[in-house]
């Protein structure tokens, strides 16, 4: 490769989740948005946020970190969905984001939160010869290594339809985003994967969760608060299915969703109706069984 040109590949993740038993309530919506702290809640690293994204609004997603099954990268993307006008992508994740910038060149260093770090902008000749034009608007694109807490996050921001000034006002306003306590799913594991909760098991509107190890316990409950268990010692089996690759619950964190409250606490899962006569009525599901709760 030549001194000066740099070719950034990397892989692409595709964020696509499995079905499980029942295909129209068993998966996330396409692309489901977050708040900045629900995205943040879900990360299990820092996640940053421009101070300065020249007006535009941001759209937060998550999808599939690669290559660690389980992980999550956040994308934010700014600008109109038509894509006319000024464009921002961030992608964060640990310990690298995934994803494809092209061919790009390097343009110039800057400091940025006290490191010079490189801007890349997109080759307008291509092949060979990849430069940029004088006077030309190319892409820019720059990736940052931010660490909180001894735990690090790497940030890669891309940009078109900007000058490089605007660009790199953006790269040094990140600023870093407390975590909401409640984020709202409706299919979820726990944060070590062996409970896998969803909305729609015996009816479009109920929660159910079940726990896999050596012993199977689950249990699924109604908005009117009626609770049945499942798996091992009762007379009906929980699931056949399973997705590994749903959004995981860490310890502590609350999904609000469908009308249920349900929170991780040491590898279980407890889920409750939020509101109404059956307030409080519901399960808790983990590798020691499961059982129902009554306020």
């Amino acid at each position: 490769m030549r001194a000066g040109r740099v070719l950034v590949a990397m892989l692409v993740s595709v964020g696509v989740l499995a079905g499980g038993a029942n295909p129209a309530g068993a998966q996330l919506p396409a692309n489901q948005q977050f708040t900045w702290r629900e995205a943040a809640a879900l990360a299990d690293y820092p996640v940053y946020r421009p101070a300065r994204a020249l007006g535009l609004a941001a759209r937060v997603t998550t999808q599939q970190a690669c290559p660690t099954v389980g992980k999550v990268e956040v994308v934010a993307d700014f600008g109109k969905r038509s894509g006319k006008g000024p464009q921002l992508r961030m992608l964060e994740a640990r310990p690298f984001v995934c994803g494809d910038v092209g061919q790009m060149t390097r343009y110039r260093k800057v400091r940025i939160h006290h490191r010079t770090v490189w801007v890349l902008a997109a080759c307008e000749v291509r092949g060979s010869q990849c430069r940029v034009i004088k006077g030309g608007n190319p892409g820019w694109y720059v990736s940052q290594r931010r660490r909180s807490g001894g735990r690090g996050v790497e940030v890669g921001l891309y940009g078109s339809g900007l000058s490089f000034r605007s660009f790199v006002r953006v790269a040094r306003s990140l600023t870093r985003v407390k975590r909401a306590t409640d984020v709202p799913l409706a299919e979820f594991l726990s944060t070590d994967g062996t409970v896998w909760c969803r909305i729609g098991s015996s009816s479009a509107t109920d929660r159910w969760c079940a726990f896999r190890g050596a012993d199977e316990f689950g249990a699924r409950v109604a908005l009117d608060g009626t609770v049945t268990l499942c798996g091992t010692g009762q007379p009906e089996a929980c699931t056949q299915d399973w997705n590994d690759n749903a959004l995981r619950l860490h310890d502590g964190l609350s999904s609000d969703f469908g009308g249920y409250l349900c929170t991780e606490q040491a590898r279980a899962i407890t889920c409750t109706v939020k509101s109404g006569v059956a307030q409080g009525r519901g399960f808790r599901v983990g590798p020691d069984g499961s059982s129902v709760i009554v306020p």
